[in-house]
């Protein structure tokens, strides 16, 4: 017969000390969220949403393409208004902490990062940006 203990473990512990086994990591629901994100208690001085709250872009590759679209066309402005709302650009020099909050017009439903990304996109191409 083997030895008791070959080096395994858990192969001789008792059941009770043994580990649990970990739960399975689930990925986040592309949908937006219902409730208002917390972040925005930080700063009194943001309204609207931040984009990463939003519905996912269908492609992760078109979400990063926009977003770099963006950061090419903010040079100094903070923000850009325009009849789809109003866009604050909060973090725009790296695509891997890229902020840009949505405080849309009434007028018009929620969209997607895609959508709203390339509705700031338009406002800035049409000079909408405020300093």
């Amino acid at each position: 017969p083997p030895p008791a203990n070959l080096g395994v473990p858990g192969l001789s512990a008792p059941a009770e000390r043994r580990a649990p086994i970990p739960e399975p990591v689930r990925r986040a629901s592309p949908t937006a969220p219902t409730a208002e994100p917390r972040a925005r208690a930080k700063d009194p001085g943001l309204r609207g949403v931040p984009l990463g709250s939003l519905a996912a872009c269908v492609s992760d590759r078109r979400e990063d393409e926009l977003k770099q679209k963006v950061m090419a066309a903010v040079t100094t402005q903070k923000e850009c208004v325009s009849e789809a709302g109003r866009y604050r650009f909060v973090e725009t020099k790296n695509l891997n902490a890229f902020l840009m909050w949505i405080e849309r017009s009434s007028s018009r439903r929620m969209a997607d990062r895609c959508a709203e990304l390339t509705l700031a996109l338009n406002c800035l191409r049409r000079g909408g940006g405020r300093e």
